[in-house]
């Protein structure tokens, strides 16, 4: 079993799957054939956000650097999400938060 959860295996799979379906609507040919959905940003940041919060929640070791990633992504996405930036400033529970670039696209 993947980490100590703290949720039900059931809604660990759920969102999985709901976390996996969003991104991949995001590519082309998944709504109709030649099209792709375009997202704004700050969708994009929030399903990143979301993204981090669920892997942190798995606490497995190797997915610290994804957790960073997501935030440093969704904090660049959405720099005036107030979540967001409320969490890019909380601990990670051992994350290395000096590894957290704020960076322009």
């Amino acid at each position: 079993m993947k980490g100590d959860h703290y949720f039900h295996p059931a809604a660990s799979l759920l969102t999985d799957n709901c976390l996996k379906t969003a991104m991949n609507s995001l590519k082309r040919d998944y709504w109709m054939e030649g099209f792709k959905y375009q997202a704004r940003r700050p969708q994009l940041g929030r399903l990143m956000y979301r993204n981090a919060l669920y892997t942190r929640l798995l606490q497995e070791p190797y997915t610290s650097d994804n957790v960073l990633l997501y935030i440093d992504r969704a904090l660049r996405m959405c720099p005036n999400d107030g979540t967001i930036i409320k969490s890019g400033k909380q601990p990670w529970n051992g994350l290395d938060k000096a590894r957290l670039r704020l960076r322009p696209l």
